[in-house]
């Protein structure tokens, strides 16, 4: 197969979704936002999934402190499996030609990324979760990357990751 001949197909394919709005992202969340008012905050802080969300960013944080990041550490194979699972997502940037556009906001192009997400994710998911619970948890995992329509990303989006793990 010719790579170059494949990279070209790639770009050219990326270029036609983009230029006719035909990409995104078939994602059909099981989530749903639940949090639009004062009252729902509160109830939502009050409630034992935040309490429990809390103390794991608590535990994870505390289980790093004073480990340098040259330290040899064991991996349990579902991290292993995470890690390979973002190393495949990364490897699909540089096959996504950036698109030139006057916006403030994100590339068009990460739509792209975004669909090869959505086709990927359950494959890597199924090997460490329930398969009941995998529409729920590939809703996290997804907006883990950003918001496909406003192509924005932000601290909700870091709170999806952490959510996911």
């Amino acid at each position: 197969m010719d790579m170059q001949a494949t990279q070209e197909d790639l770009t050219t394919n990326n270029q036609n979704k983009i230029q006719n709005n035909s990409l995104t992202s078939s994602y059909k969340l099981t989530l749903k936002r639940q949090i639009f008012n004062h009252n729902d905050l509160q109830a939502f802080i009050n409630s034992q999934i935040y309490i429990d969300y809390i103390d794991f960013i608590t535990k994870l944080s505390q289980s790093v402190k004073g480990i340098s990041s040259q330290t040899n550490l064991s991996i349990s194979p579902i991290c292993q499996t995470i890690i390979e699972m973002l190393s495949e997502f990364g490897s699909w940037i540089p096959q996504i030609t950036v698109h030139q556009h006057k916006s403030r906001f994100g590339n068009p192009a990460f739509n792209i990324w975004f669909d090869k997400l959505v086709e990927n994710s359950e494959k890597w998911i199924e090997k460490f979760i329930a398969k009941e619970f995998i529409p729920e948890i590939r809703g996290y995992l997804h907006l883990s990357f950003g918001n496909p329509e406003r192509i924005d990303y932000g601290t909700g989006h870091e709170a999806h990751f952490a959510i996911f793990l």
